[in-house]
C-alpha cells in the first residue's frame, strides 16, 4: 500500500480523518517498529565498495554508502570480484586475541567509520546493511507496507487510539498488528537457514 492507502485505513479504523498528522506519525512509528522487529533480509542493501588502496587495514564512512543505516549484515572480502568469508563483526575494545595479537578478518564500528582488518591484503569488500525505510511523505517505501499492511495499519490506528483515550481498543488494535507481524515473521524465515 502507499502512504495515502494506509493513511485512509487508519482513518477508517480510528474514525478519526480530523487527526491525519498524528496518524501520520503513527504509520512512520509503526513502519520502523516493524521493520527492526527482526533482521529481515529483504532489509539488507548490498554493495560492492572498492577502496583507494590495497592493505590490510581500511576504515570506510559508511553513513554516505547506507543512508538509513541501521546495523551491517555482513562483511566479506571481495578480491577479484570473488565473495570471500564473512568477516566477523567484534567489539571496538576487543581488537586483540588471547595473545594479544591484533585479530585479523574482523570488523567493528567506531563512531560513523568501520574499521576492517583482513589477514590477506585487498582493496574490495562486499558489504551487507539492515537499513531502516524511508518514512517521509514523498518518498515512503516499505516492503511491508506492500506485503503486510495490516501491521502497519492497526499498529498505527493503536497510536492513534492511545493519543485520544481509547485504551482498550488500542489494545485491541495492537493485538492485531502483532497477529500480523506474527504471519509476516513465519513467511519471511520459514524453512531459512543461517550461518553465522
Amino acid at each position: 500500500m502507499t502512504l495515502a492507502e494506509l493513511l485512509s485505513a487508519v482513518h477508517d479504523i480510528t474514525n478519526r480523518p480530523d487527526l491525519p498528522t498524528v496518524a501520520l506519525s503513527g504509520i512512520r512509528s509503526a513502519t520502523i517498529s516493524a521493520h527492526t522487529s527482526e533482521d529481515y533480509p529483504k532489509d539488507i542493501v548490498e554493495r560492492a565498495i572498492a577502496m583507494p588502496t590495497i592493505d590490510y587495514i581500511h576504515s570506510l564512512q559508511y553513513i554516505d554508502r547506507f543512508p538509513r543505516f541501521r546495523r551491517f549484515a555482513y562483511i566479506r572480502n571481495y578480491a577479484d570480484g570473488i565473495p570471500g568469508d564473512h568477516l566477523k563483526t567484534i567489539s571496538p575494545f576487543a581488537t586483540r586475541d588471547g595473545y594479544g595479537l591484533e585479530r585479523t578478518n574482523v570488523y567493528y564500528l567506531a563512531g560513523d567509520t568501520v574499521q576492517i582488518r583482513t589477514a590477506q591484503e585487498t582493496d574490495k569488500f562486499l558489504i551487507g546493511a539492515y537499513v531502516i525505510p524511508d518514512v517521509t511523505e514523498t518518498g515512503y517505501d516499505s516492503w511491508i507496507a506492500r506485503e503486510y499492511p495490516f501491521a502497519i495499519i492497526h499498529a498505527a490506528a493503536a497510536f492513534v487510539l492511545r493519543r485520544i483515550g481509547f485504551a482498550e481498543e488500542a489494545a485491541y488494535q495492537m493485538r492485531e498488528a502483532q497477529n500480523q507481524m506474527q504471519s509476516l515473521i513465519t513467511n519471511i524465515f520459514e524453512g531459512q537457514d543461517y550461518v553465522r
